[in-house]
């Protein structure tokens, strides 16, 4: 009989919690709030008891984490009250706190830190149960795309070929729209491009700086979140593209060494754009000279932005005694034409480098070959004791030959068209101080 009883009056308890009446909105009656992120906000609930017999005596009023409870600014228009709190949970409490069959006022006031979609719960607590109502919140974004940051390019940076744009992003809200919006060293706009969204806060984009004129460039990152904020105020400036190859001056000098001593070689990088990457120009400065012939050596070098070189410099390496008079062809040279079997007079021949003429004097058989040709000068090898001569168009120069102080040839550049040398060589025979031997 007494198990009979207690299930009778739980069947009665449970009861009286269904049925326990209030009603909770707004103060304007609605259900919602729409509130703006970072801003302090009043929410003012109405708790209406329709109960006609019992009291609402407490009401909690539990509010998001992201909510922060502004201390004393909570209030009610019922008579007397007590008011406690948490973090999360606002009290109010009475025996009387809402009569039966009347509504009161509760509010307070809190800032919400991040958008999105809240609710705050309102429980109503009386004699016979409680009540749960939830009050929804719209947090809307109002902060601008923030923490932007660049990992790729880095201002002052020197960029070739394929450029990578990435950044990290942080949002309150939703991102919408991420571009890249390219200008030049005046300002003027050159192009966008759309970042993609791989994951998290990363975005990014790429460019061919191939599609630019060698230069200075600036990259602003334009941000648009759901909300309408933009954030364009981040920017990676002054941005060299350079796709063009350095320039080189590499020479060996002397250019023909005796077997055994040095020559020394030297390789001069010039770059307009990014300017020369130094560590990067590389190079035998004293090459080998322990064999007889012709030889290349080769300089690397290149840019800061990664446009790379590389060239090559002749040197002739002959025996310790000289080159023989006889009729053999050193390696150096690929063409040897003969003036004549008869002693020299007057000559003019057009010769390119490692070209040379073969002609007697005093009937011994010596050459004259090209050993270097610019646009400008040529210099000269004549054997059998080799002597080098440098020659400017229009130049011209006395030599002799077989070092018995009589001079015994002019020779003259004439001209240089088509990588030829045009050289006039003249018998003569003169005394070194300037007099006629004949």
């Amino acid at each position: 009989m007494e198990k009979k009883s207690a299930f009778i009056l739980g069947i009665l308890f449970s009861i009286s919690l269904v049925i326990a009446a209030q009603v909770i909105t707004t103060s304007g009656g609605a259900t919602s709030y729409s509130v703006l992120e970072d801003l302090t906000f009043n929410f003012n609930m109405t708790v209406n008891n329709t109960d006609v017999d019992v009291n609402i005596t407490q009401v909690n009023m539990t509010i998001p984490s992201s909510f922060s409870f502004l201390v004393n600014s909570n209030g009610t228009n019922a008579a007397t009250h007590t008011f406690s709190n948490t973090t999360t949970i606002l009290t109010w409490t009475h025996d009387g706190l809402v009569q039966n069959v009347t509504s009161n006022y509760l509010w307070f006031n809190a800032t919400p830190a991040t958008p999105g979609l809240y609710n705050i719960t309102v429980t109503s607590l009386n004699t016979t149960g409680t009540s749960a109502t939830n009050i929804a919140v719209t947090v809307n974004d109002t902060n601008s795309p923030s923490e932007i940051n660049f990992t790729s390019p880095i201002t002052y940076g020197n960029y070739s070929g394929t450029l990578i744009l990435n950044i990290t992003l942080i949002d309150d809200g939703t991102m919408d729209l991420v571009f890249f919006n390219v200008t030049n060293s005046t300002g003027g706009q050159n192009a966008t491009y759309t970042a993609s969204n791989p994951s998290g806060n990363y975005w990014n984009a790429s460019l061919l700086t191939t599609d630019f004129v060698d230069g200075t460039y600036n990259i602003t990152v334009w941000s648009n979140d759901s909300a309408g904020n933009a954030n364009n105020t981040v920017v990676a400036s002054n941005l060299t593209f350079d796709n063009t190859n350095p320039t080189v001056t590499f020479s060996c000098s002397p250019t023909s060494v005796r077997r055994g001593t040095a020559t020394t070689c030297t390789c001069t990088p010039a770059d307009g754009g990014s300017g020369v990457n130094a560590a990067l120009t590389s190079l035998t400065a004293s090459p080998s000279t322990t064999s007889v012939g012709a030889f290349t050596t080769t300089c690397t070098y290149a840019d800061l932005a990664g446009n790379t070189g590389s060239t090559t410099a002749s040197y002739t390496v002959t025996s310790e005694g000289g080159i023989s008079s006889g009729s053999g062809t050193p390696s150096f040279y690929q063409n040897t034409y003969v003036h004549n079997e008869q002693e020299l007079d007057e000559f003019q021949k057009q010769l390119k480098v490692k070209e040379r003429v073969k002609l007697k004097i005093n009937s011994q058989t010596h050459y004259v070959g090209i050993k270097e040709l610019t646009d400008e000068s040529v210099t000269l090898e004549i054997q059998s004791d080799p002597i080098e001569v440098t020659l400017k168009i229009g130049e011209e120069k006395r030599v002799d030959v077989d070092a018995d102080d009589i001079l015994d040839l002019i020779v003259k550049l004439n001209g240089i068209t088509n990588n030829q040398a045009d050289l006039i060589v003249i018998a003569i025979e003169e005394g070194v101080g300037g007099g006629t031997c004949r």
